[in-house]
């Protein structure tokens, strides 16, 4: 029984420790396998693991070694076949050996070789392959999703009356929603009372205006009437006299016929000696006074008749004025002041719609300047809040800074030689680190060794693996749900020849 034991003995400690040896290669070939999936390990890194595999290989081969020294020392109680407690001869055991090996049909060497080497191409293989393929890849830089950021200022002097509750950094907050209200009771406006005593001063010029225009159309209708009336009367004197002169003319005329006979008689009876010849000279002048009578009544009828017409044309024609009397003097200087009048009414009509405009204008700039609501444009995150409820602001204060979530891009900082093959539109991706989604792109922007010029969340500059920067624009990014500001992952650019240089972070 105890030769049993001791036989037994050697092969429950081989078979412990080759699950033992087995079970610390498991254990390292995860190790390897966590390691080689990572993006940034470097050749100093993978020369470190290689070490180890190769350490963890020779103590395996030294355990394996001991394994069949024991197995060697521990053959004496081996028993031939035949024989039950006699130990066996050295020959015995040798030949025990061999019947064994011949059953089994290889060696116990042959078999430790072929674990050795099982397990050496299987470390190599996974330490290998991952790392010396980042080590061939064209860069390994860094790259992370940014954005433009947005700085709100007070567009007002005044005090942060109401602030938007739980406003905190790395909060996200939907677009037109308002941030701050920004009240300022003790703003002052000298143009909104100026203006409204230039209103109230000519709203009461207006009045004033509109009576006396009422006061001076009465007494313009009043000289009117006394001036057409006058007119009328007149026209009807001068058509009377018309009429009367040419009654005269009439009888002048009837005259004139009786001293051209009585003329013609008298010559008759000079002829025969039968008058003298004063009678002859009395005649004829008698006959000259009657025919200038006529002439004289026929021109002051041309005279009246000339007044007439004149009056029609509603001027006036007389001895003792000029060209109108005094009622129509007076009419026409009230008709002109009538004219003034409206004129002046309708510039002040006009000044006061425009003083009102104006005091709309400045009121509606009183109350922007007296209270303002500070709008968030679109959807973002909050960077950095720069007041709180309560604090007086100056106008022209920053408020608060937010990243702008709608428009992501990714920054990556990548080597020479690939920022040298690189241009503007060039196709690109990213992929995220951590779940290892990819999204479709382009380069939109090289700046090389240079800071970028824009505003954004995180500086370029802050990539500090390698110099040369590279900004792609992802579209995917803003289709996103959540606000990706920050995540890391690797940009992987597409050249003409179809070899992939990545941009890694880690």
């Amino acid at each position: 029984m105890a030769a049993a034991a001791k036989k037994k003995q050697p092969i429950a400690d081989a078979t412990e420790l080759r699950a033992k040896s087995v079970d610390d290669c498991i254990a390292s070939l995860k190790k390897v396998r966590s390691v080689g999936q990572q993006d940034n390990v470097t050749p100093k890194q993978a020369a470190a693991i290689i070490k180890d595999a190769g350490r963890m290989q020779e103590a395996l081969r030294r355990s394996l070694d001991e394994l069949r020294q024991d197995q060697l020392k521990d053959s004496s109680p081996f028993q031939v076949p035949g024989q039950t407690d006699a130990p066996a001869t050295e020959e015995e055991v040798l030949q025990s050996v061999s019947q064994s090996r011949a059953a089994w049909g290889f060696t116990w060497l042959d078999s430790k070789k072929i674990l050795k080497s099982a397990l050496g191409l299987l470390i190599i293989a996974f330490i290998g392959w991952q790392p010396v393929q980042r080590l061939f890849q064209v860069s390994s830089v860094e790259a992370v999703v940014n954005s433009h950021l947005i700085t709100l200022r007070s567009p007002i002097e005044g005090t942060i009356a109401t602030q938007l509750d739980n406003l905190s950094v790395g909060g996200d907050v939907v677009g037109r929603t308002t941030l701050f209200t920004i009240e300022n009771p003790r703003s002052e406006h000298p143009r909104i009372d100026d203006l409204r005593r230039r209103i109230g001063a000519t709203s009461d010029e207006l009045l004033v205006d509109e009576k006396r225009l009422v006061e001076t159309q009465a007494l313009f209708a009043q000289m009117s009437r006394i001036a057409r009336e006058f007119r009328d009367a007149r026209m009807e004197q001068l058509q009377a006299t018309i009429a009367a002169q040419r009654s005269e003319i009439a009888a002048s005329r009837a005259k004139l016929v009786q001293l051209n006979a009585r003329l013609k008689r008298q010559s008759t009876l000079f002829s025969t000696n039968v008058v003298p010849q004063a009678k002859i000279e009395e005649a004829q002048r008698d006959q000259r006074v009657a025919s200038l009578e006529v002439t004289t009544l026929e021109r002051r009828i041309k005279v009246a008749q000339i007044e007439l017409k004149a009056l029609k044309s509603d001027l006036f024609v007389g001895d003792n004025y000029n060209d109108m009397p005094y009622s129509a003097q007076q009419s026409y200087i009230l008709r002109q002041k009538v004219t003034d009048l409206k004129a002046k009414i309708f510039s002040n009509e006009r000044l006061t719609d425009r003083l009102r405009v104006e005091l709309a204008d400045e009121e509606k700039r009183a109350r922007q300047l007296a209270r303002a609501d500070i709008v968030l444009p679109r959807r973002s995150r909050v960077w950095e809040v720069l007041t709180a409820q309560g604090e007086q602001v100056t106008r022209g204060q920053e408020l608060i800074r937010l990243v702008d979530c709608s428009l992501p891009v990714v920054t990556a900082a990548v080597t020479e030689t690939v920022y040298n093959s690189l241009g503007i539109g060039a196709s690109a991706s990213f992929r995220y680190r951590q779940t290892g989604e990819e999204l479709p792109g382009n380069v939109v922007q090289l700046t090389g060794v240079a800071s970028a010029t824009a505003n954004l969340a995180i500086m370029p500059n802050a990539l500090t693996k390698e110099s040369y920067r590279v900004m792609v624009k992802v579209p995917g990014l803003a289709n996103r749900a959540d606000c990706a500001i920050g995540q890391t992952g690797r940009v992987i650019f597409g050249g003409s020849n179809e070899v992939t240089r990545t941009a890694s972070v880690p």
